[in-house]
């Protein structure tokens, strides 16, 4: 006891110069932290800005719900444009027409060729010719841009013209 009172006696003012520094260093320490808690604070409200959720382990458990959700609509929607892709090969995608005037005697392009064909060249072609007795609709299978029976040239002009456009 008396070391203590003989180191207070000889060195009071050390001491509470000490003590002083000691203070001094530990305001700027809590200064420091009170910022550094005032950034979090305010980063903590731009983090939850709308949010109805209060702890970040509820809001990361919704956004890992809401992302699942956005994944299976994401396959579902890949899932659907390979369906449609698969449904625009075998519907008709590519057409023409030609009117024309099938006899010398009639004017005014009543008779037409009408093409339709899907991305394989494949398809129908409706041939229709107007006369005075009537008008009659002929129709031709047409296979990968080929067809069994021969065409008029209004009909190889307007297919050529469906396949080559």
């Amino acid at each position: 006891m008396e070391m203590v009172t003989y180191l207070i006696d000889n060195y009071a003012l050390e001491l509470i110069i000490g003590t002083y520094a000691v203070i001094a260093i530990m305001l700027i320490m809590l200064i420091v932290q009170m910022a550094k808690t005032s950034q979090l604070k305010k980063r903590f409200k731009l983090i939850f800005k709308g949010e109805t959720v209060k702890n970040v382990e509820e809001m990361l458990l919704l956004h890992k719900e809401e992302r699942d959700m956005i994944i299976e609509s994401h396959k579902n929607i890949n899932n659907n444009i390979e369906k449609i892709q698969k449904a625009m090969t075998t519907t008709y995608s590519k057409s023409s027409i030609c009117k024309y005037d099938a006899f010398s005697g009639l004017s005014g392009k009543l008779s037409f060729v009408y093409v339709l064909l899907d991305s394989t060249n494949s398809g129908v072609i409706l041939n229709g010719i107007y006369s005075n007795e009537g008008h009659y609709l002929y129709i031709k299978d047409v296979i990968n841009g080929k067809t069994e029976k021969e065409l008029s040239k209004e009909e190889r002009a307007t297919l050529d013209n469906v396949i080559y456009k």
